[in-house]
C-alpha cells in the first residue's frame, strides 16, 4: 500500500471514531458511577447493603425535592400556587405541599376497614389497656369534642363504627410520616415537594427542570405581597452543578495542554507540524477508546475521560521517540553523514523499544480492569486502549507522514542531545554519583510511607458547591424532610418478613424518638402493617371480653345514647377483612411511598425506614440490639468501609501488574541486570511518590493509586528506551532528547489536571506530575546498570 494511502485511511478511521464520539459519546458528572454495586463489596449483608446504597442514589428519594418559598406572610399560598404549576409538568411525577394528605377519600377507602388491623405495634399490651374504664371514658370526651369542632358532619358518620377514633389515629400517623409535617422553624413558609421523572444525574432533563421552576416562580412573585424568596434542596441541583464544574474543568484542561505542548514543540522543534504529527497518535487512542467507551462504558464519567485526555501525556512518548530518532537519524557518533534515512527504516530501529514500552504499559493498564471498584474497569480498559491504538498509530501510520531523515539534523535538537547524552555518560561513568538520587527517594519511601494517611471517603472525588450545598441543608431541616444517607433498613428473605422486622423497628424508633436520639422517621410502617401484625391486631381486640357493653358504659356516663355503637360492636365479632398487603397499594396515590421503602435486592426484599434529625447515631444502633437482619446504616461511613478494601484490592493489582511487567522485562532481555534498570524508574518513584504525601500529610486517595499505574507505565517507557539505547551513542543522545521532551509534556497535560476544582482531578495530577518529572530525573542512572558506561 503506497504511503499517500496509508495517510488516508489513518486519518480516515481516526475521524470515523471521532464522530462516533460526537454522535454516541455521554459524558456524567454523577457520584454513581463511582459507588459499588454491591458485587465484590463484602460477603452476604455487606455486599446487600453496597447494592442498595447505590439503588437509592437513583431512586424515588433522589428524585424528590424541596421548594421553600419564605420572606412575606403570602409565602403559603404562593407555595401552593408554584406546586399547582409544577404538578401539571409531563417531566415533574407529583407536586404538593407541605404534609397535606395525598387523597384523603383514597385513604378512606383504603383504610378505614382495616382501621382495627393497624390500630398498635403492640396489640397485646396497648389494645387490653384501650378498654380500662379511664381511657374509654377518655376517648368519649375526645369524640364529643370533634362533635362538636368545624368536621363534625363527617366525624357523626364515622363515629358509630369507630367511637374510639383508630382511624383518626391512623391518618395522624400517616401525616406525620410525611415530609413537612414537622414543626419548620419558619412557620410563614411554605414548601413544595416534589418529585422528577428523570434521574436526578439526567443533566440534558434536569437542567430545564430547575430553569422552568426559576421560571415559574419569577413569574408568580409579583402576583403575591412582600419580597419572596424561592430556596431549593435536590440531588439534581447538586449533580448538575458537579457536572458543569467537570465539564469546564475537561474544556480548560484540554485548551491549557495543548497550549503548552504547542510551545515547547515550538521551542524545540521550531516547526507546528512536528507538534501536529507527535499528537495524531494519542489523538487516534483518545479517538478509539472514547468509542469504545461510548458503545461499552456509557456514560462515560468526567474523571474517567480526563483520565483519557492525560493519554496525551503517556501516548506522545511514542511518536516523540520515532520523531526524535528519525531527526537525528544523519547522525553516527558525533559527525553527521550525507545519507538520508527513511522513515520506515527508523521506525523498524526503534521498533523493539516501542513495542516493549508500550505493551507493558497496557498490561500494567489492562490489568486494572480486574478491580472490583466501578469507575476504575472502565480507567484501566479506556487507558490500555488508548495505548495499544496510539502505539500502533505511531508503528504503521506516522511514517507515513514523515520525510526521509535530512542529511545535516538540525542544530537545536543535535546540540540539546548531545547535552543530555553527554550529562548521562558522566553519571553512567560515576556510578556513586548516579546512585545519589535513587538512594535519596528510597530513603524518602522508607520515612513517608509509614506516615502516609489514606482518604477513603468517595464523597471527597467530587466537590459540591458549598453555596449549593449549605441552601440544601438549610431547606431540609426548615422542611423536616429526611438525612440523605442515614436510614434503617431490615432485611428478609420475601416482603412479608421485612414487614415483620420493619413492624419491630418502627416500635424501637419510637421509642428512640422519645429518648431523644432523633427527631423522627418515614416509614412504610405508617400505612402498611406485615400481615401477621394484623391479624394480631384482630385477635388482641376479639379477645376484650363484652367489647361493645364496656363501650356503651362508658359513653354512656359522657352522654352518648347507649347503643350508639353497636356496628363497631359487630364489627368485632366479624371475621374482618383480608390483610392489607404490598399489591394493594399499587395504583393508589401511595404506591410511590411504597416503591421508596420496599425494595428488592437480588432474591431478598428490604423495607427501608428514613431517619430525621439524628442526634444519636450510637443511640439508634443501640435501639436496634438483637433484631436480626435490621441494620442502621449510615451510607457514608459503610462506603468508606467498602472503598477502602477497594483501594487495598486495586493497590494489590498495581503490584500484580508490576511483578507482570518485570517479568516480561526479564523475558525480553534475560539478564537481571538490564531488566532491573529498565523496571527500576518505574517502581522506584512509585514508592518516592508515595513517601513523599507521607511526608508532606497529604492524604492520597483511590485515585492517586490509579494514577501510580500510569506513572510506573511512563516510568516503565523511560527505562525501557535508555536500556535499548545504552551502548549506542547516537541512540542514546535522541533518546534522552525524547524523553526530555515526553516528560515536559506530560507535566504540561498533568499540571493543568493538578489545577482542577475537583479532588479526583487533582489526586490525578498531582501524582503523575511529580511522578513522571521523578521518573525522568532517574532514568540516566539506568545507564549504570545498564552497563551504558562500558
Amino acid at each position: 500500500m503506497s504511503e499517500s494511502r496509508v495517510r488516508a485511511l489513518a486519518l480516515a478511521l481516526v475521524a470515523a471514531a471521532g464522530i462516533f464520539c460526537g454522535l454516541r459519546l455521554e459524558l456524567t458528572g454523577s457520584i454513581t458511577h463511582f459507588l459499588p454495586s454491591g458485587e465484590g463489596a463484602g460477603p452476604g449483608e455487606v455486599a446487600e447493603l453496597a447494592g442498595l446504597s447505590r439503588r437509592l442514589m437513583e431512586s424515588e428519594l433522589s428524585r424528590s425535592m424541596v421548594l421553600r418559598v419564605s420572606g412575606a406572610p403570602s409565602a403559603p399560598a404562593a407555595a401552593r400556587a408554584l406546586a399547582d404549576v409544577l404538578a401539571a409538568r409531563e417531566d415533574v411525577a407529583w407536586a404538593e405541599v407541605d404534609g397535606t394528605p395525598s387523597d384523603p377519600e383514597a385513604f378512606y377507602r383504603l383504610y378505614f376497614a382495616r382501621r382495627i388491623e393497624l390500630a398498635s405495634d403492640a396489640p397485646e399490651r396497648e389494645v387490653p389497656a384501650l378498654f380500662e374504664d379511664a381511657e374509654l371514658s377518655a376517648r368519649a370526651r375526645a369524640l364529643r369534642r370533634r362533635l362538636a369542632g368545624p368536621g363534625s358532619p363527617l366525624v357523626a358518620r364515622s363515629a358509630p363504627a369507630d367511637p374510639l377514633g383508630l382511624f383518626e389515629e391512623l391518618l395522624e400517623r400517616a401525616r406525620l410520616s410525611r415530609p413537612g409535617s414537622g414543626d419548620a422553624p419558619d412557620a410563614a413558609a411554605g414548601h413544595v415537594f416534589l418529585q422528577t421523572r428523570a434521574s436526578p444525574f439526567d443533566a440534558e432533563a434536569q437542567e430545564p427542570l430547575l430553569a422552568a421552576i426559576e421560571a415559574a416562580f419569577a413569574r408568580l412573585r409579583p402576583t403575591y405581597d412582600g419580597e419572596l424568596v424561592l430556596e431549593a434542596a435536590g440531588v439534581n441541583r447538586i449533580a448538575l452543578a458537579s457536572e458543569k464544574s467537570i465539564r469546564r474543568d475537561v474544556s480548560f484542561i484540554s485548551i491549557v495542554s495543548v497550549l503548552g505542548v504547542a510551545a515547547l514543540f515550538f521551542a524545540v522543534f521550531r516547526s507546528p507540524r512536528a507538534l501536529g504529527l507527535a499528537l495524531l497518535p494519542p489523538a487516534a487512542g483518545v479517538a478509539v477508546s472514547a468509542a469504545v467507551g461510548a458503545a461499552a462504558f456509557s456514560p462515560v464519567h468526567g474523571v474517567t475521560l480526563a483520565f483519557g485526555l492525560a493519554l496525551v501525556g503517556v501516548a506522545i512518548d511514542y511518536p516523540i521517540h520515532l520523531m526524535n530518532h528519525h531527526a537525528l537519524a544523519g547522525t553516527r557518533g558525533s559527525r553527521p553523514v550525507g545519507e538520508r534515512v527513511s522513515p520506515r527504516a527508523t521506525a523498524a530501529r526503534v521498533r523493539p523499544s516501542l513495542l516493549m514500552g508500550g505493551l507493558t504499559t497496557a498490561l500494567g493498564f489492562g490489568v486494572l480492569t480486574l478491580a472490583d471498584f466501578p469507575g476504575v474497569d472502565a480507567m484501566g480498559a479506556f487507558a490500555s486502549l488508548g495505548v495499544i491504538s496510539a502505539l500502533a498509530f505511531t508503528l504503521l501510520a506516522l511514517p507515513a507522514f514523515l520525510e526521509a531523515a535530512p542529511a545535516d539534523p538540525p542544530a537545536f535538537p543535535l546540540r540539546a542531545a548531545r547535552a543530555l547524552g553527554g550529562l548521562a555518560r558522566r553519571l553512567a561513568s560515576r556510578p556513586v554519583r548516579a546512585a545519589l538520587l535513587p538512594g535519596l527517594l528510597l530513603l524518602v519511601a522508607a520515612a513517608g510511607l509509614p506516615r502516609l494517611r489514606w482518604q477513603d471517603d468517595p464523597a471527597y472525588l467530587t466537590t459540591p458547591d458549598p453555596a449549593l450545598l449549605a441552601e440544601d441543608q438549610r431547606v431540609r431541616a426548615a422542611a423536616a424532610d429526611v438525612e440523605p444517607g442515614r436510614f434503617v433498613v431490615a432485611l428478609a428473605d420475601d416482603a412479608e418478613g421485612a414487614l415483620r422486622r420493619n413492624d419491630r423497628v418502627a416500635e424501637r424508633l419510637r421509642a428512640a424518638v422519645a429518648d431523644g436520639h432523633l427527631e423522627g422517621a418515614r416509614s412504610l410502617h405508617a400505612l402498611l402493617f406485615s400481615e401477621d401484625l394484623q391479624r394480631r391486631n384482630r385477635a388482641a381486640f376479639r379477645a376484650v371480653s363484652d367489647a361493645g357493653l364496656r363501650i356503651d358504659t362508658a359513653f354512656a356516663r359522657e352522654g352518648f345514647r347507649p347503643g350508639a355503637f353497636a356496628p363497631f360492636a359487630d364489627e368485632l365479632a366479624a371475621p374482618g377483612p383480608a390483610p392489607l398487603r404490598p399489591a394493594d397499594l399499587v395504583g393508589t396515590p401511595f404506591e410511590r411511598v411504597l416503591d421508596a421503602t420496599l425494595v428488592t435486592l437480588g432474591s431478598r426484599s428490604a423495607a427501608i425506614t428514613y431517619l430525621r434529625g439524628v442526634h444519636s447515631p450510637e443511640g439508634i444502633e443501640a435501639a436496634l440490639v438483637g433484631l436480626e437482619g435490621v441494620h442502621y446504616f449510615d451510607q457514608a461511613s459503610l462506603l468508606r468501609g467498602i472503598y477502602r478494601d477497594y483501594r487495598r484490592s486495586t493497590l494489590q493489582l498495581v503490584v500484580f501488574g508490576g511483578v507482570l511487567v518485570f517479568v516480561a522485562l526479564l523475558a525480553r532481555y534475560r539478564r537481571g541486570g538490564a531488566a532491573l534498570a529498565a523496571f527500576l524508574p518505574s517502581a522506584l518513584v512509585a514508592l518516592a511518590v508515595l513517601g513523599l504525601f507521607g511526608l508532606c500529610g497529604v492524604p492520597v486517595n483511590l485515585l492517586a493509586v490509579v494514577s501510580l499505574v500510569l506513572v510506573m507505565g511512563m516510568g516503565v517507557d523511560y527505562g525501557v528506551f535508555m536500556v535499548d539505547a545504552a551502548r549506542d551513542t547516537a541512540r542514546l543522545d535522541a533518546t534522552l532528547l525524547g524523553l526530555a521532551v515526553s516528560c515536559l509534556t506530560t507535566i504540561f497535560v498533568f499540571g493543568t489536571l493538578a489545577l482542577s476544582e475537583h479532588p479526583a482531578l487533582r489526586a490525578i495530577g498531582a501524582t503523575t506530575g511529580l511522578g513522571i518529572a521523578l521518573a525522568f530525573a532517574v532514568s540516566p542512572g539506568v545507564l549504570a546498570l545498564a552497563g551504558g558506561r562500558r
